[in-house]
């Protein structure tokens, strides 16, 4: 049975990020879902692993949030362009709240799996500019040996 990519889970998967909520995240999220951030390079496996990423992405900001500009499903697959936007706020261990506000557009790209959860979903979006909006120089990879 193939199950069909929807607005309204989208939607809910959307607001969970919204409230800050990673345990609700993790409810979209099949057993052996894969999150891939693109832009930082981290490949998150199930639903554990990816509440605890949601918690990492959302403690900086207590505005974070994304805004949807438009969605596009075909079957199981989705494609959910966006903007993520917030305040600096909170400080991070070795890293201080700049107080600066950052607005980034951005892309995920997922599948649904048969029973109607997240499969895979991948997040593109341009982190040196969300760097440059938020006062934090990007780095440079390091030079290879």
């Amino acid at each position: 049975m193939m199950v069909t990519a929807n607005r309204a889970f989208l939607d809910r998967y959307l607001d969970a990020w919204n409230a800050h909520d990673p345990a609700a995240v993790a409810r979209h999220m099949a057993a052996s879902a894969i999150y891939e951030d693109v832009a930082l390079g981290r490949v998150l496996h199930g639903p554990t692993e990816i509440a605890k990423f949601v918690e990492e992405a959302t403690r900086s900001s207590s505005d974070f949030r994304f805004e949807v500009v438009s969605l596009f499903t075909a079957g199981s697959n989705y494609a959910n362009e966006w903007v993520m936007l917030g305040t600096n706020d909170r400080a991070l261990p070795g890293v201080p709240a700049t107080g600066r506000s950052f607005r980034v557009r951005g892309a995920s790209v997922g599948k649904l799996d048969s029973s109607g959860l997240i499969v895979e979903n991948r997040d593109y979006y341009n982190l040196a500019e969300l760097l440059t909006q938020l006062g934090i120089p990007p780095t440079a990879p390091p030079e290879p040996a």
